[in-house]
């Protein structure tokens, strides 16, 4: 689906993967599930199929900016 350059993105994947907004003009909610997921790592059990753990130290110094994309605002992602 084609996007309005008015329309906000709220973005839900990897840090790596946010080359593909860069360059847009719209404005981009970030929800980096390989730094900002609640989930990941805690608990083991859960875990383990994302083979990713991040510490609170890790969490905290997350910084919702990249390169070339209009990031707003982030937000952190946790399922209960």
């Amino acid at each position: 689906m084609p996007l309005d350059s008015d329309d906000v993105i709220h973005w839900w994947g990897l840090t790596s993967d946010l080359k593909i907004l860069a360059n847009r003009t719209n404005q981009v909610i970030l929800s980096n599930y390989d730094l900002t997921y609640l989930d990941f790592g805690y608990g083991g059990r859960r875990a383990t199929g994302y083979r990713t753990h991040v510490s609170w130290r890790d969490l905290y110094k997350f910084d919702p900016s990249a390169n070339n994309v209009n990031v707003i605002g982030g937000e952190t992602c946790m399922w209960s």
